[in-house]
């Protein structure tokens, strides 16, 4: 499995941030990579960007952090110290590990992949009449994204090691203001605070939380996983599905499971015998939740929650639909994890119980592409003792 698709989401699942210093919180890539899309779509939307341009946004923000499944996570005083002594090694570094990074993915898509990963990316953008000023713009956001979430998560350490975090943070804050226009972008910010705090909830609630687990995952990881497979598929979909919006894809996966920052994870035996003694009461708990959530987000954001559903519940009942895909890769996801879950070594039954379930329900899967994976999938699950 090592340098599969399969295996580098795992690494980016497992990849510790911060990993050289004393930490109150771990956070892994994973999560971080999806906390930081979810800014940089917030910020463009504040910043009225073109769908299309924020479709690029969100695909280079997600792309970008799996170049780390061969680089690692690379501390920002070595990466400063390689560029300032040698800075076309480290642009080579970085565009060898976005070739192999690209290369794990179907060929038919390597090179629609590799546009993204690139240290100097070369990402077409529909409708622009300057491409490489709007390129540059996008970088901007996805920087200024990165220190953001850098920021804040180096906040939360310095608490507790002062001395440790105080000229790190000095330093992220300086790139910071380095960034044109992160007045602005920080305006976005500072406007929706409660929003985006919600978002950040997500790192918080763990995946099977009734189980002991040898991995673990939190929600926020789960959707960068459901949202790297939402663009692979909906790339590799594009003929048997020309009318599918990659965008939407991205944007449904990354809001699929928002709700649950909201009430919690509640599971769905428990939903079940809640709706018996009455249908309508999570729904309406949730609904309400949700009017709150919607309000403290920018303009934007909530008008493309509300227009394309971002939060209702995925269902697949239209076939060849964006929720029809994203439910197949939330499921996807799903199954990949009780395969990472099982080649610790430990053997939960409910996980295996789970992965038989879905592996049956995505065999007949309307996507092609979808079913083709699942093929490699099984033979990894039974290569595992």
């Amino acid at each position: 499995m090592n340098n599969s698709l399969i295996s580098a989401l795992q690494s980016i699942l497992a990849l510790q941030r911060w990993n050289f210093l004393p930490r109150v919180e771990t956070w892994v890539e994973a999560e971080n990579a999806a906390y930081v899309t979810h800014l940089a779509y917030g910020i463009g939307k504040g910043m009225s960007l073109t769908p299309a341009q924020l479709e690029c946004l969100v695909i280079r923000g997600l792309l970008k952090s799996l170049r780390k499944h061969f680089l690692t996570d690379i501390n920002l005083g070595v990466r400063d110290n390689i560029r300032a002594k040698n800075a076309a090694a480290w642009t080579r570094l970085v565009d060898d590990a976005a070739k192999k990074t690209s290369g794990l993915f179907p060929r038919l898509i390597g090179d629609d992949c590799l546009k993204y990963l690139m240290d100097k990316p070369s990402y077409p953008i529909a409708g622009s009449k300057d491409v490489e000023k709007s390129r540059e713009t996008l970088e901007d956001i996805v920087k200024y994204s990165q220190l953001r979430a850098a920021i804040t998560e180096c906040e939360t350490n310095a608490t507790i090691y002062k001395s440790h975090y105080k000229p790190i943070l000095e330093n992220l804050r300086k790139r910071q203001k380095d960034i044109r226009n992160h007045k602005r972008y920080e305006e976005v910010i500072k406007g929706h605070v409660e929003y985006f705090r919600m978002i950040w909830g997500l790192k918080y609630l763990r995946r099977w939380n009734r189980i002991n687990r040898f991995i673990s995952s939190s929600v926020l990881g789960h959707t960068y996983f459901v949202a790297i497979l939402s663009i692979m598929f909906g790339w590799l979909s594009r003929s048997v599905a020309p009318q599918l919006s990659v965008y939407k894809s991205v944007l449904r996966a990354l809001f699929h499971d928002v709700p649950e920052s909201l009430t919690g994870d509640i599971i769905t035996p428990v939903k079940d015998i809640i709706s018996k003694e009455d249908p309508r009461l999570i729904e309406e708990v949730e609904r309400e939740l949700t009017e709150t959530f919607l309000s403290s987000a920018p303009s934007g954001v909530q008008r493309e929650i509300e227009e394309y559903g971002l939060m209702d519940e995925l269902t697949n009942r239209t076939l060849f639909s964006v929720d029809s895909l994203v439910k197949d890769c939330d499921r996807v996801a799903l199954v990949l994890e009780c395969i990472y879950e099982k080649g610790s070594g430990v053997r939960t039954p409910e996980m295996e119980s789970a992965y038989n379930m879905y592996h049956q329900e995505l065999g007949k899967s309307e996507w092609p592409a979808i079913r083709e994976f699942m093929a490699i999938v099984r033979n990894l699950w039974y290569e595992i003792a």
